[in-house]
């Protein structure tokens, strides 16, 4: 089954054991927009987050509540638990509403003992925002690109890359094989931001969905992969157009 993303960006909160409450940062490009989904990833998806702090493992999801209110103080979600927003979790369940992000946030209330003191985990969100009714056409084309990974790198802009002729390409499709272990912008010239995407999210077959983009044109200059410590393993790059 395909989606269409338009918008997606993706963020860590930080956990240390004995939190109670994480609260959905209201700084961030989706602030103000209205948001069509919230998914949440685990270790097997990303092992670190951008900064390197360990993701947690799918089981303490369970444990995890998403309290969600609008603009207005409506109550949109009470008591959701976050593993029914998990990554690759067969469930359509929409927010379609602006946030009021001083009263919804993660809280936390099941058996998190088994986690280390004193240690940073992360709880992985992604936000899509601003969505658009687009029709995609399957692909026909593709373009690959492989990336060389270099010890004490962990940034790699496309400008850098022999990609410069993505640029004439309308992109409908990402698939990475290899090597995930990154986090993924791409900025188009029509506006569309996928931002600090989990390489995973582009695995084929990975998930019981796979993701499109909405037509279109990259924007080079401002797209580019981060790891979060440094790799000596190629990643590759389809991009179907």
């Amino acid at each position: 089954m395909n989606r269409i993303i338009n918008n997606i960006d993706t963020f860590s909160f930080v956990y240390n054991k004995g939190m109670s409450s994480l609260f959905f940062p209201k700084d961030r490009i989706y602030s103000g927009k209205k948001i069509k989904r919230i998914t949440f990833f685990g270790s097997v998806d990303c092992y670190c987050d951008m900064r390197a702090f360990p993701v947690l493992h799918k089981s303490f999801y369970s444990s995890l509540y998403v309290q969600l209110f609008d603009t207005d103080r409506n109550r949109i979600f009470k008591d959701l638990p976050c593993a029914e927003l998990m990554n690759g979790v067969n469930l359509n369940i929409e927010v379609n509403r602006t946030l009021n992000y001083d009263l919804s946030c993660v809280e936390v209330r099941g058996d998190m003992s088994a986690l280390t003191d004193g240690v940073n985990y992360s709880v992985m969100c992604a936000i899509e925002y601003d969505e658009q009714v687009v029709s995609v056409s399957e692909p026909k084309n593709c373009y690959t690109v492989t990336i060389p990974t270099t010890a004490g790198k962990t940034f790699y802009p496309f400008k850098d890359s022999d990609i410069v002729s993505l640029n004439e390409f309308v992109i409908k499709r990402i698939a990475v094989r290899g090597n995930s272990d990154f986090f993924l912008t791409l900025r188009d010239r029509g506006g569309h931001l996928i931002n600090q995407a989990p390489g995973s999210m582009f695995v084929p077959q990975k998930y019981s969905e796979n993701l499109l983009l909405p037509n279109v044109r990259l924007d080079i200059d401002k797209c580019y992969l981060e790891m979060p410590y440094s790799a000596n393993d190629n990643i590759i790059l389809e991009f179907y157009y």
